[in-house]
């Protein structure tokens, strides 16, 4: 099978300090005065090594030179991939996903906040305004149980990541041997993280690499020049790329994979609702998270409206095997695990769909 395990050795803080204060430590003097300098030193090198970020616009790859400015823009890197990898690994170290991987994709003064105190206090929802911690972390786990899932079925023979950024799927998870790996997405994206995987040593002999422009090109026609066999049943995963896609394009892919994908695909797919301006207050997270993504130049070009996410899948002709909406993954990750405070990002849905 295709793994890879890596053990991560940076351990600038513990990730269970200094949040896990005990009671008893505030009644020794000395005790408090170390623990409240440790919570100060911790925030202070947080936000230095995130500012820094900020202002460099991640511009800090230890493979060198591509900058980091928008998904959309030919020659540069997705910001967008970098900050989901990054949201990951704060998951991963807080233990509500697996994802030992992904830590070495990113940019290092990235890499070191994860091991900081404040960035995980503001991501896991007890600050966070956006829901974006939740809704990367949840999306994650319920995206690895499909795709487990979907791979049990032995007439399965590829898996395909469409938009790939800095999965790591392919390097994480158990995948049967004869099962062909395709990972797509922008030449500038691919080309940094196929040098930071081989920087980390991550084997990547299973994964056939193909550059794509989403809008532009068909990607079951690259598919197949690679060796994808149509007449087969395969899974194929598009996590966080639909809502940067233009509507003519999202309908244009889907309506391909109905097509000419054989019976018994599974398609993995997160959808957004679309959110007008004057409805954003009453979905959680989307004034600010939708602010945000557009200043920073990765606007959402695609939603759906609420509750006619079922309806658009089967009218192109799927199949609806899965359906859960933001609320349904704070359940299942966060309040059944006593987390009361983390939240989703209210517009958030994750679909597993079969071509009949």
């Amino acid at each position: 099978s295709h793994t890879h395990t890596h053990t991560l050795s940076l351990s600038l803080f513990s990730h269970r300090a200094p949040l896990s204060m005990s009671i008893s430590s505030l009644s020794q003097p000395s005790s408090f005065v170390c623990t409240c300098v440790g919570v100060g030193a911790s925030a202070i090198i947080s936000s230095i090594l995130f500012w820094r970020s900020r202002w460099s616009r991640f511009d800090l790859f230890p493979v060198g030179t591509h900058r980091i400015e928008g998904i959309h823009k030919e020659g540069n890197v997705s910001q967008t991939a970098i900050m989901c990898g990054y949201i990951r690994a704060i998951g991963h170290t807080m233990g509500v996903v697996s994802d030992p991987i992904v830590s070495l994709l990113l940019p290092v003064t990235v890499r070191l906040q994860q091991y900081t105190a404040m960035p995980r206090f503001v991501m896991s929802g007890v600050v966070d305004p956006t829901g974006c911690y939740g809704w990367i972390v949840s999306r994650t786990r319920r995206i690895d149980s499909h795709v487990i899932r979907a791979l049990e079925d032995k007439s399965a023979v590829s898996l395909v990541i469409l938009g790939a950024g800095f999965d790591t799927r392919a390097y994480r998870l158990e995948i049967r041997a004869e099962v062909k790996v395709f990972e797509l997405d922008s030449a500038a994206t691919q080309l940094a993280k196929r040098k930071l995987l081989a920087s980390a040593n991550v084997n990547t002999s299973h994964v056939n690499f193909i550059p794509i422009n989403c809008n532009k090109e068909n990607f079951l026609d690259k598919l197949e020049a690679k060796g994808f066999d149509l007449s087969k049943p395969s899974v194929i995963l598009m996590e966080g790329l639909l809502p940067y896609m233009e509507e003519k394009a999202v309908r244009e892919t889907l309506t391909a994979v109905r097509n000419r994908c054989s019976a018994g695909t599974t398609l993995i797919v997160t959808m957004e609702n679309s959110v007008s301006p004057d409805e954003r207050d009453s979905v959680f997270g989307a004034a600010v998270l939708y602010n945000t993504i557009t200043i920073g130049g990765e606007p959402i070009t695609f939603g759906l409206p609420l509750g006619q996410e079922k309806r658009y899948v089967q009218d192109l002709g799927f199949k609806v095997l899965s359906h859960s909406t933001a609320r349904d993954l704070e359940v299942d990750y966060f309040l059944t695990r006593g987390d009361l405070q983390t939240r989703v990002f209210g517009a958030g849905n994750v679909m597993a769909l079969r071509v009949p």
